[in-house]
C-alpha cells in the first residue's frame, strides 16, 4: 500500500516537471507553431518551382533529341 502512494507521488512530481519545462519553453513552442507551417509552404513552393524547371529541362532535351 505504501508503495502505490509513493508511486502516485512520483507520477504527480514528474507531471509537474514536465509542466514546469512546458511553461518554461513555452515562447518556443508558440513560435514553432507559428512559423513551422510557414516554413513548410516556403520549402514546398521552393520544391515545386524546381521540380516544374526540372521537368520543363527533361521536356525540352525529349523534343530536341526526338528531332
Amino acid at each position: 500500500m505504501f508503495s502505490k502512494q509513493q508511486q502516485v507521488i512520483k507520477i504527480d512530481s514528474s507531471s509537474f516537471s514536465l509542466n514546469a519545462i512546458a511553461s518554461k519553453h513555452s515562447h518556443q513552442v508558440a513560435w514553432a507553431v507559428r512559423e513551422v507551417p510557414k516554413r513548410i509552404a516556403e520549402l514546398q513552393s521552393t520544391w515545386e518551382q524546381m521540380l516544374s524547371v526540372h521537368l520543363k529541362r527533361v521536356h525540352n532535351e525529349d523534343r530536341v533529341g526526338n528531332r
